[in-house]
Order: C-alpha cells, then sequence, then structure tokens
C-alpha cells in the first residue's frame, strides 16, 4: 500500500510540475500590454517581413504580406523603420520596427516613440 501511495504522490508531483509552468506562461502573455502582447507572438515574422520590406525583397513581402493583412504596415525607407499599426478598433497601436536605432532614439515624426524590446518601439500618442 505504501508503494501505492508513492506512485500516487509521484504522479501527481509530475503532473503538477509539468502543468504549473504552462499556467505561468499564459498567465505572462496576459499581463503583457496589447502591443507587447502581439510583439511576443508576432515578432519572428513580423521582423522577417520588416526586413524583407527594407531590403526590397519582393519574394519575401510575399510570403508575409496575407499574414499581415490586417496591419496598416507602412515601410519609410529614408528613415529605415517599418510602421505595423492596428487596425482593430479596441486594440490601436502603432509599433515601429527601428533596426538601426539605439535605445536613446524616442523621436518620431511629431510624436515620441518609447522602446518596448531592441529595435522595436511604440508610438506614443
Amino acid at each position: 500500500m505504501n508503494s501505492r501511495m508513492s506512485l500516487k504522490h509521484i504522479a501527481l508531483i509530475v503532473f503538477v510540475a509539468a502543468v504549473l509552468p504552462s499556467f505561468a506562461a499564459i498567465g505572462y502573455v496576459y499581463s503583457l500590454s496589447p502591443p507587447e502582447r502581439w510583439l511576443f507572438v508576432m515578432k519572428t515574422n513580423a521582423q522577417a517581413y520588416a526586413e524583407a520590406l527594407l531590403s526590397n525583397d519582393s519574394a519575401k513581402q510575399a510570403r508575409y504580406k496575407i499574414e499581415f493583412k490586417d496591419y496598416a504596415v507602412v515601410a519609410n525607407q529614408k528613415t529605415k523603420t517599418i510602421t505595423f499599426s492596428s487596425t482593430d478598433n479596441n486594440e490601436k497601436f502603432t509599433l515601429i520596427y527601428a533596426p538601426h536605432e539605439n535605445s536613446g532614439w524616442i523621436g518620431y515624426g511629431q510624436t515620441g516613440a518609447k522602446r518596448i524590446q531592441e529595435k522595436w518601439y511604440i508610438l506614443v500618442q
């Protein structure tokens, strides 16, 4: 009987150890602001799309364009930046991909931008 109780305890510990980090990760993602959550989920593809836009790689652009059809994506070749703007009325935000700017860069047009990750800024409105 003791070995049976031990197996149940071990199984419970293994289950909790496997499931608890998942709940913590989900809690972390939902604790982020909408732009940070978007970046957490979309960063890899958004960065690849932005780099394709900056390099004028039309084959790569076509690959990612469909994925970002619900966003206003604007490439500014002069400043070498890409903006991703949400078109959702509930969660409006504009993220700026600025690969050549340092952490001190905060000016963007008439408003400002706040760095939220390396190479990524949120437009302060």
